[in-house]
């Protein structure tokens, strides 16, 4: 499988394999000679791969695909990850190739920073494709069957949730006057570290009561 991108999301996997480098072509070669858990791959060497993993955002990967995909061989796996790209739409353009949805439900910094993998979502008209990404990430990832829109539909949501919660958040710190430092300490660890803690059902004292207050505000 042949990398294509050094962002977020294929640091992301490659920082999850650090005892195997693995390929990956990037438009700025030194990015991927700096990281000792890659290795650059040159376009020259495209036609060498079957399988190939675009982990750009969608202008990029559309980019790469119209310029590059033909250097592929017939019959290539092409993973998309981008979430805004539906495989109907592109599909048709590259008939001679198989395009997989392979959508990340979560964020991928902060997947990598937890360093607990994440969830790829694959259709399941694509049990072969799935079966191969699953063993290429070496238990990694967890890689399930699922629609790419209920990826989109969930990133898009938890995000627009987030960005609410974020904006109300600093508004009522300001206008408490609580210091910047102190500002970025609770925005850095109390909103992932609840929903962590809600997760796993390890609420402290201190939130349970909040918790219990929001429940009855809510019910009445």
């Amino acid at each position: 499988m042949l990398i294509i991108g050094f962002g977020k999301l294929a640091k992301m996997i490659i920082n999850a394999h650090p005892d195997k480098p693995l390929p990956v072509y990037n438009r700025t070669k030194q990015h991927v000679d700096e990281n000792s858990n890659a290795y650059y791959i040159p376009p020259v060497s495209f036609p060498e791969y079957t399988n190939v993993i675009i982990a750009l955002p969608e202008e990029a990967a559309l980019s790469f695909l119209e310029e590059n995909i033909h250097t592929f061989p017939e019959h290539a796996a092409v993973y998309i990850t981008s979430t805004s790209i539906r495989r109907e739409d592109i599909q048709t353009l590259y008939p001679g190739y198989t395009i997989v949805p392979a959508k990340f439900a979560g964020h991928a910094l902060q997947a990598d920073l937890e360093k607990n993998g994440g969830t790829f979502v694959v259709p399941e008209s694509f049990p072969t494709e799935k079966t191969y990404f699953e063993k290429w990430l070496q238990g990694s990832f967890n890689v399930i069957h699922g629609e790419e829109t209920e990826v989109l539909e969930a990133n898009q949501t938890a995000v627009e949730e987030t960005v609410d919660l974020i904006l109300k958040l600093e508004k009522k710190l300001t206008a408490k006057n609580i210091p910047e430092p102190v500002r970025t300490a609770v925005l850095q660890q109390i909103p992932a570290g609840v929903i962590h803690a809600h997760i796993r059902g390890e609420h402290g004292g201190f939130v349970k009561k909040i918790w219990k207050q929001k429940e009855e505000q809510n019910e009445n």
